[in-house]
């Protein structure tokens, strides 16, 4: 499933045509790494033996805390939020790893500073991701 989630982000128009890493974050300003937290048991079992089932990933991009390049980085991150609000709400969602569909994609705590290394900064936010097994 990371891999799938990772390539859709990557049509998100925020990220500039970064490369969405999947569990490496790199070292240069703008990068972009999608990691994969939790998958939780099912969310739901229905009688036919299908269920669904949640995804908890974390997007994490890479910043500098100097002047306006900070500002910068909080707008894109505030407009990466808004663009996969938007994505979910309009129904265009990502296919699960098994091919099966995604029925909500959500974000469930919005960007914040994690790390900070000198003047550079890890900013990460957690998405959800629901899917029908």
């Amino acid at each position: 499933m990371i891999n799938e989630m990772a390539k859709y982000l990557s049509d998100c128009p925020y990220l500039d045509g970064e490369t969405v890493n999947v569990n490496y974050l790199k070292r240069e300003n703008a990068a972009v790494s999608l990691e994969m937290t939790k998958e939780r048991s099912a969310v739901r079992e229905y009688a036919d033996g299908g269920a669904l089932r949640g995804v908890t990933f974390v997007i994490a991009l890479r910043g500098r805390l100097v002047g306006s390049e900070a500002l910068l980085a909080s707008e894109r991150c505030q407009k990466i939020e808004e663009w996969i609000e938007e994505q979910s709400l309009s129904g265009n969602l990502p296919q699960s790893h098994l091919g099966k569909p995604v029925v909500d994609l959500k974000v469930v705590k919005g960007f914040e500073t994690a790390t900070v290394y000198g003047d550079r900064v890890r900013y990460e936010a957690e998405i959800e991701v629901i899917y029908y097994i």
